[in-house]
């Protein structure tokens, strides 16, 4: 054999090894990503002819597919069909219109609903053998619905979000945001409706498609003082029974302006211990610790906790990346972001995540929605029983301090409004400005119920009807009533 022949002979060796590699990354390794991506429009017209599987909350089917009024025949077509609880989901399951846009579960986890995927690979060539029509798999989220239903009934017609989770595996067993939107409206009738209620949905200044619970950017005000605290006990600056310097006010280097306590109050008798000050959630000793420790410090404590992320999480559904300032924004305002102000940013699924890291010893679990795929037999094709972990933001020393700084807060201080008795919890309270002179209520913190170990984080909006409303005796009692629906969990 010449050179040449060899030289062609490679070439066309390789070409066929690409197209081998190709067909089956196309056909197996990349079928669940490629069946997800948006783009991929013959994806969701094929969900027209297959009866999509359901998405399940516990044992309760909250999605559909039902044959449509003119389907007749072999060649029947489905449209998605929601249940009354759907809307208390919406945030998280989205849609599927009847033009095959989708968003949320319906979008990320098409290829099982519609049994395209690795998974269920095996039966599905094998109803194709035996001549019978392909159907979609199933769906099961980690919700609890008891917590997920008591959450949202306590939050009632506030804006705003309440998320719980476990914290040694990262399941989401909540996650309700307020507004919400029902999604059966956008997916009955003709794609043209479908599109002018979505329409109508995003005109509402409300905000209903918005999820606050995993996408909303708040700043965090005093809940922000978990991550403070953390930073000034590890480099060795403060102890929990140690004396803070906690004035009613402090004067913000270069500036006319002042950091006050809540409402000028005063802290204790001016020198109170850090742990009283974590309590009662005085803000004028945490502002000189943050000037104490510096920026950089301070930044890396909180990048630790999965703030400024390289990637943002998703679990399966997309997290807002939560924010802290990226370059060195001066002393005045390295203070302000040491009581969560400034320009730090984060949501409710990242507090509750960081409150969980205190709780777990110090490990950051990384939460998911998604607990099981189920084949068109209603059987588990595959489960998930943890996320991972984010990282040890903590050591284990520095977390127990900080679970008691928290367990002191519920009994002592501003945390007392979500305190169950008989149930060792912790939490840190905040109450966050934002523009506008309204603040937002926060509630942060874990509790140890019998059949799970649970952080949460409830954010309550201010507005026209309560612009200043504060964390414990607004927030504390949505976060009360989760962890009362876990213990009477059945």
């Amino acid at each position: 054999m010449n050179l040449q022949i060899k030289r062609l002979f490679l070439v066309v060796f390789i070409m066929f090894l690409s197209l081998m590699l190709a067909c089956t990354y196309i056909q197996f390794l990349g079928a669940d990503s490629l069946n997800a991506d948006g783009r991929n429009s013959r994806a969701f017209y094929r969900s027209k002819y297959i009866e999509r599987g359901p998405i399940m909350i516990a044992d309760t089917v909250v999605a559909s597919s039902k044959p449509t009024s003119d389907s007749q025949g072999y060649r029947q077509r489905y449209q998605r069909s929601y249940s009354e609880q759907a809307s208390l989901y919406s945030n998280l399951i989205g849609y599927l219109s009847p033009g095959g846009n989708a968003t949320g579960i319906e979008k990320l986890q098409n290829s099982v609903l519609m049994g395209e995927a690795s998974s269920q690979a095996l039966s599905q060539v094998l109803k194709y053998a035996a001549g019978e029509n392909q159907k979609g798999g199933g769906v099961r989220l980690t919700l609890n619905p008891q917590i997920q239903q008591a959450a949202a009934a306590t939050l009632g017609n506030r804006k705003g979000a309440a998320v719980a989770i476990n914290y040694q595996t990262g399941a989401i067993l909540a996650a309700v945001t307020n507004p919400r939107f029902d999604p059966a409206p956008l997916a009955s009738g003709s794609e043209r409706q479908s599109q002018d209620n979505l329409k109508k949905l995003q005109a509402e200044p409300t905000k209903p498609m918005l999820d606050r619970a995993l996408r909303g950017e708040y700043p965090p005000g005093s809940s922000f003082k978990i991550i403070t605290a953390a930073a000034a006990l590890e480099q060795g600056i403060r102890s929990p029974e140690g004396e803070v310097d906690a004035p009613v006010s402090v004067k913000l280097p270069g500036s006319t302006a002042r950091i006050s306590n809540i409402e000028s109050t005063s802290c204790g008798n001016g020198h109170p211990s850090f742990s009283y000050a974590f309590a009662l959630s005085c803000n004028t000793p945490f502002a000189k610790i943050a000037q104490e420790l510096g920026y950089q410090v301070l930044k890396d404590k909180t990048e630790a906790f999965g703030f400024n992320p390289k990637t943002a999480l998703t679990v399966p559904l997309p997290v807002q990346k939560s924010y802290f300032p990226s370059s060195d924004p001066g002393v005045a305002s390295t203070m302000m972001t040491g009581i969560g102000q400034f320009e730090v940013r984060t949501s409710p699924l990242m507090m509750a995540s960081v409150a969980g890291a205190v709780a777990n010893e110090g490990t950051q679990v990384r939460p998911y929605l998604v607990s099981e795929e189920l084949g068109s037999d209603g059987k588990t094709t595959r489960q998930y029983r943890s996320g991972g972990t984010l990282g040890k933001p903590l050591s284990k020393e520095v977390a127990q301090q900080l679970r008691q700084m928290m367990i002191q807060t519920v009994r002592e201080g501003t945390g007392k409004p979500g305190n169950v008795s008989a149930i060792e919890m912790g939490a840190k309270t905040g109450t966050a400005q934002t523009s506008g002179n309204m603040t937002h209520a926060w509630y942060v913190g874990w509790a140890n119920t019998p059949d799970y170990p649970l952080a949460f984080a409830v954010v309550v909006e201010g507005d026209s009807a309560n612009p200043s409303p504060h964390g414990g005796p607004v927030a504390g009692p949505v976060a009360k009533s989760m962890i009362q629906a876990a213990i009477s969990n059945d």
